[in-house]
């Protein structure tokens, strides 16, 4: 996990600690799964470990090699991050996680959301603020490296469908 997540999951002290082990219900902590910050690595190129096309903090799992990266995306949580994998032609895919749950928040200027899911999403935020600077700056992504970056969300069926169709 990102290190900004661990630290408000593992220290008491941290920012949201409560609101983040509370994000980790006994069902996710069943098999006691063995928590691991990530890792800012020095395999990473200097672009990489300084920002990721704009983001700051990027972090690799530690064991990977393949190319594989923890983008810091707040709000959510203390420390949500997306998950970013390059293929082999070179274009990333990042999943947001709970950046954002329709794809109308990054399609749209101003924010299009959607009426269902607004209430689950503002629920489960840690910090506001956060998480529509953190939409804002995805929307600017798609909008700026969309020959670079796909972004997707798995609360949003209708991207899923759209990903999910083969294509060629």
């Amino acid at each position: 996990m990102h290190p900004e997540e661990y630290r408000a999951v593992t220290d008491p002290a941290a920012a949201h600690h409560r609101h983040s082990l509370d994000h980790f219900r006994p069902a996710h902590r069943a098999h006691n799964p063995l928590l691991t910050p990530a890792h800012v690595d020095a395999d990473l190129d200097a672009d990489a470990r300084s920002a990721w096309f704009g983001f700051p903090g990027v972090a690799r799992p530690q064991g990977l090699e393949c190319e594989l990266l923890l983008v810091p995306l707040p709000g959510h949580s203390a420390g949500h991050a997306g998950v970013a994998v390059r293929d082999e032609e070179g274009r990333w895919l990042l999943h947001g996680g709970d950046a954002y749950m329709y794809h109308g928040e990054l399609e749209h200027t101003p924010a299009l959301s959607h009426p269902v899911l607004d209430p689950v999403q503002q629920g489960a935020q840690t910090d506001a603020a956060a998480r529509l600077g953190t939409r804002d700056r995805l929307r600017g992504l798609c909008r700026d490296h969309a020959d670079a970056v796909t972004v997707f969300s798995a609360h949003d069926p209708w991207e899923f469908a759209h990903l999910a169709t083969p294509t060629g």
